[in-house]
């Protein structure tokens, strides 16, 4: 009787250990899964918490030649908005400028964005998330510990609110990899638009001969039914127009954008305006030569 008692106790006291283990088990996982993302994500400015949604900076570690892959991150709240690189009629397109005079913004990416309305004015931007691709260089020994930009765009809604800030990331040494962030940056950039699509071209851009009027052909593969989406962003004094696009048979489609030129634009506008568009899945970003 005293042995059969002594072995029940014995397998308790067993029990009871196993049970410690496995919530000490699931404890340690979950700080680890808490902890692992803080750590991973340690190439990042803090929030910058403004009405309607929040931004903030993220980099990777420097590369042997001194460039930096980054990324302007904006999460908006629903109803809310920002802007591509050309909003249209009125809007604020996002700028970043650095505090370090070594740090050269060399390139700022953009999604293909979306039409919308806000009133009698079509707007060009994005809703939900908008993230924008940057690469930096910096010439050698020059390399700050940390990256400083001065950052200023519009996020709407029945009202727009100008956003100016100072992001701040403490770059990762280098060689250091941090597989979050760049996961992140790899699909940001990801998602920006070829410049050379096989479901996508464009042809024939022209000016009218009294240069008030743009026109060019989008050939590509739809759903026989969606006409293209159009963003036009024009060098220095050249002003667009809403695209007026009619279809000209299977997947092809005639558009004509009101042009407005100021002094000396039309030697910078034959120097190709910068075109995104969008037909079905299908995207390109390309500059548009003229004819």
């Amino acid at each position: 009787m005293a042995s059969t008692a002594s072995l029940h106790r014995y397998l308790e006291r067993q029990a009871f250990r196993a049970r410690a283990g496995a919530r000490l088990f699931l404890v340690s996982l979950t700080l680890v899964a808490i902890s692992a993302p803080s750590m991973a994500l340690a190439a990042s400015s803090p929030w910058l918490e403004v009405k309607g949604g929040r931004v903030r900076l993220v980099a990777l570690a420097p590369d042997a030649g001194g460039q930096v892959e980054a990324l302007v991150d904006i999460r908006l709240e629903p109803g809310w908005h920002t802007y591509w690189r050309e909003p249209g009629a009125g809007g604020i397109p996002p700028t970043l400028s650095f505090a370090d005079p070594a740090v050269t913004l060399e390139s700022m990416g953009f999604p293909v964005p979306e039409h919308f309305q806000e009133g009698d004015l079509q707007m060009a931007g994005y809703a939900g998330k908008a993230q924008f691709p940057l690469t930096l260089s910096v010439p050698s020994g020059k390399m700050p510990e940390s990256l400083d930009a001065d950052l200023f765009l519009g996020i709407c809604k029945e009202i727009c609110i100008p956003v100016s800030g100072t992001l701040s990331v403490t770059l990762p040494r280098a060689g250091a990899f941090e597989p979050l962030d760049a996961a992140l940056i790899e699909a940001a950039r990801a998602s920006l638009p070829p410049e050379r699509s096989p479901g996508l071209s464009v042809s024939g851009a022209r000016l009218s001969a009294d240069k008030d009027r743009l026109s060019f052909t989008v050939t590509g593969r739809g759903d026989g039914t969606a006409l293209p989406d159009i963003f036009l962003a024009g060098p220095a004094g050249v002003g667009f127009g809403s695209p007026q696009v009619r279809a000209e048979g299977a997947g092809r489609f005639a558009v004509d954008v009101p042009v407005r030129l100021g002094k000396g634009a039309q030697a910078r506008l034959a120097e190709g305006a910068l075109l995104a568009v969008r037909l079905g899945k299908a995207e390109l970003e390309t500059r548009l030569s003229l004819q």
